[in-house]
Parts: C-alpha cells; sequence; structure tokens
C-alpha cells in the first residue's frame, strides 16, 4: 500500500523523498503496488462517502452486509462449527 497525496504542500506527493517506498517493503518483481489518496486505511468511509454523493447510499449498506455474512459464515465453517479445520477450545 502507498500514500500517494494529493495535496501540493505534502511531503507523500508523487516526486517527493517521503513518497518513496523504502527498501525495506519494497516490492517483489510482479507483486502488486496499491496506491491510495486518502489519510484512511478503512474502505468503508470512502465507499459510503462516495454511495451518498451517488445519491444511493443503500448499495454501501447491501455490500457491506453481505460482506459481514461472508465473514461470518466464513469463521463459523473454519473455527466453530463441530468438525472445524482449527480446533477451537
Amino acid at each position: 500500500m502507498q500514500h500517494l497525496s494529493q495535496l501540493p504542500d505534502s511531503p507523500l506527493r508523487p516526486g517527493q523523498p517521503g513518497c518513496e517506498i523504502k527498501d525495506e517493503v519494497r516490492p517483489l518483481p510482479g507483486e502488486p503496488v496499491v496506491t491510495k489518496s486518502v489519510n484512511s486505511a478503512f474502505i468503508i468511509p470512502i465507499v459510503f462517502g462516495e454511495q451518498i454523493n451517488a445519491r444511493t447510499p443503500e448499495y454501501a449498506l447491501y455490500g457491506f452486509v453481505a460482506f459481514y455474512l461472508i465473514c461470518l459464515i466464513l469463521n463459523w465453517w473454519f473455527y466453530l462449527r463441530a468438525n472445524a479445520y482449527v480446533k477451537n477450545p
């Protein structure tokens, strides 16, 4: 994940020394680099804001509900059911 600021005075703006990827975390050849321009690692406020601007916030809510239901089912399947893959005390 690389933050690319859109603010003109930001040290994280493309072309500034603070924007370069550090050697310690430089991606290997072929690895993707995901960029973002918002100071948030959380996607919910971004998606919800875009859907509010598009006057369809219910679409964001439906997507979040579907995501959390899938997470719930996967967690139950792998951790909580009787013959779960991972034994949970």
